[in-house]
């Protein structure tokens, strides 16, 4: 029987090592709060490193963290893009707005350069411009040009409207903002003028300079077709910004390039930057802004709440010397969207809770499920099929009104009915037997089937409890049929097994059935022994152990099979008198435990071990008897398997008598029955097989022919009865006198064969000389008292000197013992070559 071990624990009903849950606690144990630190050491505990490996993960863990993962990667992920969506919405209508302006911005400026442009003209076609300027009156200009420069400023509203009259050589001859500055050159740093006086033609546009950046138009001046100088119409850019009625939330920053610093004053600075010098902020924007912007690498782009476009400023040369920054302040419209987007969250995060919420509660009832069914496995594992899931009410006799009294749902009413004779029936038995599948057709159909189904949970729990009941039933039929195949001492039959206990059974069954098989097979008892040696220690573990066999009618017994020296605890009285022998005499199992005084001749420390003696019935009675030792503390839990030790033993006992059976007659068809010696049909079997290890080997032979000398005389004078009895006790003399390794073969009426196995020199005449002595000197018995002596003539022959045969040495020696009544009787006589002189024998 194996040891037991932690992990192969035996099972209380079947004794087989079995895995699973430990035992209960004992009836009246109280938890105690090593018990709660046991149990709370296994509940699983969740921490960082477990969250990294998701092999590890529980179902609610998988389902219920990687769920609300997901749910809150989408509402971030919707969130984020309503977000976006509005900000890209604000921030394309806010540019469109801007873009606008630009339209607006660069209108204002076409429109005050138009006028500037068809103010020069007027002014160079009026003789009073003209004259003047041909004969460089100061004078007459300034009587003309200042009441005509105020009227067109209060006309326009343009205050920052100058003019400027220059002489052919671009030097300066009357500014209207500064009549005492005259005569200075402008070549140096005025290019439009010097362009104009020049190309001789009209040119207007930006032109950087000491008043800043002004919008310009300059004409030529003629007079009688000669040219006599040049007059300017400007105004400043600043002015024509300020002009414009800048809506809530816009703003103007006018930027200059750094570069062209030495062309205006420097008292225009307002804020410097890296590259830019801010000339003037309109609205909602100021120097700061103006900076970020610039920074960005787009014409448009955010900064902040502001957004912004870029507009370039290019002088009448066409160089770029700043920028116009249009801006909007959209900290409003981004408030709106911060309040859209997080009610638009809020109501994403409540979805998301309430759709996690759903997945909880039915994730819960998923579990609850599962370790319901858990403990249902469990429970059916031990053979404790009580446990049910709560079922529904609706039964097909409630809907249908079924007559059919003979179903086991009509008996049953709690049953599933498609579960049990439906289309969808567990057991193939009953499957299609409802009355009502000839109406409609498939239980799909069946309004007891619509009603019941829907739940997958439900249906599941219906499932399992028919599944349940069914091997319950089944495992009832397994126990009954066990209880007639194994039963214990007392005959009691075996309980309801567990699913380990019909596999163990299953197991050991194949197995015997597979030891029978392997007896079928077997050539003699000692094969049936070692067949039972390896079953012992391969299969039930045992370590000592011994088999003695009851000699057939002798009352001994004699050991036939030995492991690790059992024999030591085997009593010689017992193997001598076999009626001492407990388990012998009442064919029952013997055990020294719980009595180790319920036979004296157990020879064990029963404090250590347990002996256990059981008895291999054959034909009627006790044929063997099998003994063996276990360790004490490992007894009880594996004692159980003695039921099936027994049944490997029965399964021997029979071809072990029927092998004893075979044995005996075969013995008995190879023996004389008067003498007890072999007879001729077992020399002639013996003698190939002998020949051929004596030649293999180069084994020494002799043979003696023996024949008892008038022997006819006791049969004429005594009767036939008084030969028998003689010739019995010579073979028992001729018997005592051989060794266990000689044959004695009865050859043929009162002749004898005695065959000797490696004789020493001259061995087999001594041999020959001393049966000769012991049968003249032992008297005979006859039957009606008397007495008598007789002699005995014998013949010697060897191989392989006298032949290279057997046969032939048999018959040498039949020559000499020929030679030996020739000589008298009584004597020895060794065959000679010269005692045949013929080719064959």
């Amino acid at each position: 029987m194996p040891d037991a071990t932690p992990d192969a624990t035996p099972d209380a009903t079947s004794g087989l090592p079995v895995g699973g849950p430990p035992a209960p606690a004992p009836e009246g144990h109280e938890p105690t709060a090593h018990d709660a630190r046991r149990h709370s050491k296994a509940l699983p505990r969740l921490s960082l490193p477990h969250l990294f490996k998701p092999s590890q993960w529980g179902l609610r863990l998988r389902i219920l963290l990687v769920a609300g993962l997901l749910l809150l990667a989408g509402m971030v992920s919707l969130v984020g893009f309503e977000a976006w969506q509005l900000s890209s919405s604000m921030e394309r209508g806010v540019q469109e707005r801007l873009k606008l302006l630009d339209y607006w911005v660069h209108d204002e400026i076409r429109t005050r350069l138009d006028g500037l442009t068809a103010s020069v003209s007027s002014l160079v076609n009026l003789p009073e411009i003209t004259q003047a300027m041909n004969t460089r009156d100061r004078e007459a200009l300034k009587t003309f040009i200042l009441p005509y420069a105020e009227k067109l400023r209060v006309a326009t509203g343009n205050t920052s409207l100058y003019f400027h009259f220059h002489t052919p050589e671009s030097t300066s001859l009357l500014r209207t903002w500064d009549i005492h500055r005259y005569g200075d050159d402008l070549s140096g740093y005025r290019h439009m003028v010097v362009r104009v006086n020049r190309e001789l033609t009209t040119f207007s546009g930006l032109e950087l300079g000491q008043g800043g950046t002004v919008i310009r138009s300059i004409a030529p001046v003629f007079h009688a077709g000669k040219h006599v100088g040049s007059v300017e119409a400007a105004m400043n850019i600043v002015d024509v910004l300020q002009r414009l009625t800048l809506p809530q939330d816009y703003g103007i920053v006018f930027v200059l390039d750094k570069s062209f610093k030495k062309l205006w004053e420097g008292g225009l600075e307002r804020a410097t930057f890296d590259n830019w010098v801010m000339v003037k902020s309109l609205g909602d924007a100021d120097a700061h802004l103006a900076d970020k912007a610039l920074d960005e690498p787009g014409p448009t782009g955010r900064v902040e709440n502001f957004l912004f476009r870029l507009i370039p400023v290019d002088d009448f040369q066409g160089r770029q010397i700043g920028f116009l920054v249009l801006t909007y302040n959209a900290g409003a419209a981004v408030q709106q969207n911060a309040m859209k987007t997080f009610w638009f969250g809020l109501l994403a995060v409540a979805g998301a809770i309430s759709m996690w919420l759903v997945l909880f509660v039915n994730v819960r009832r998923i579990m609850k499920f599962l370790e319901r069914l858990k403990k249902l496995i469990l429970a059916s594992h031990g053979s404790d099929f009580v446990e049910r899931f709560e079922s529904d009410h609706v039964h097909c006799l409630d809907v249908l009104r079924c007559p059919n009294k003979e179903c086991v749902v009509y008996k049953n009413p709690s049953l599933v009915c498609y579960l049990e004779t439906g289309t969808e029936a567990v057991s193939p038995t009953l499957r299609g037997t409802c009355l009502f599948l000839n109406k409609y057709g498939m239980c799909t159909s069946c309004p007891v089937y619509i009603a019941r189904c829907g739940d997958e949970l439900a249906e599941m729990k219906n499932l399992m409890n028919t599944m349940m009941r069914i091997w319950g039933v089944f495992l009832g039929r397994v126990g009954g049929l066990l209880s007639e195949v194994l039963r214990n001492q007392q005959g009691q039959p075996q309980a309801m097994p567990s699913l380990d206990q019909v596999s163990g059974y299953l197991e050991e069954m194949a197995r015997l059935t597979a030891f029978s098989h392997d007896l079928q097979g077997v050539n003699n008892i000692a094969e049936v022994y070692h067949q039972l040696d390896h079953v012992f220690h391969s299969h039930f573990r045992l370590t000592a152990y011994a088999v003695v066999e009851v000699v057939p009618g002798q009352n001994r017994m004699e050991l036939v099979l030995d492991r690790n020296g059992f024999c030591q605890h085997m009593s010689q009285d017992v193997l001598g008198n076999s009626s001492l022998c407990r388990a012998r005499r009442g064919a029952e199992e013997i055990a020294s435990h719980p009595n180790p005084v319920l036979c004296p001749y157990f020879n064990i420390d029963t404090d250590k071990h347990v002996r256990c003696c059981l008895p291999m019935v054959m034909g009627g009675r006790v044929g063997a008897i099998f003994s063996f030792l276990f360790p004490k503390a490992e007894w009880n839990p594996n004692r159980k398997r003695l039921v099936m030790l027994r049944k490997y033993l029965d399964e021997s006992a029979p071809v072990l008598a029927s092998l004893r059976l075979l044995e005996a007659s075969k013995e008995q068809s190879l023996r004389d029955a008067l003498t007890d010696c072999h007879n001729r049909r077992y020399l002639d079997e013996y003698l190939p097989n002998l020949e051929s290890l004596c030649k293999r080997e180069g084994r020494r032979v002799a043979i003696l022919m023996a024949d008892l000398d008038f022997f006819k005389q006791v049969n004429d004078q005594h009767g036939h009865q008084a030969g028998d009895a003689v010739l019995r006790q010579v073979a028992q003399i001729i018997r005592r006198n051989l060794r266990e390794s000689d044959l004695l073969v009865r050859y043929g009426g009162e002749e004898f064969l005695i065959l000797l196995h490696d004789p020493p020199e001259a061995g087999a005449q001594h041999a020959a000389e001393k049966i000769r002595a012991a049968v003249e000197a032992t008297p005979l018995n006859l039957p009606d008292g008397k007495q008598l002596s007789k002699t005995l003539s014998l013949g010697l022959a060897g191989y392989p000197e006298n032949g290279d045969t057997l046969y032939k040495i048999i018959k040498f020696a039949d020559v000499a013992l020929y030679a030996a009544k020739d000589q008298g009787r009584n004597r020895v006589v060794r065959f000679e070559p010269a005692m045949w002189q013929e080719d064959s024998y």
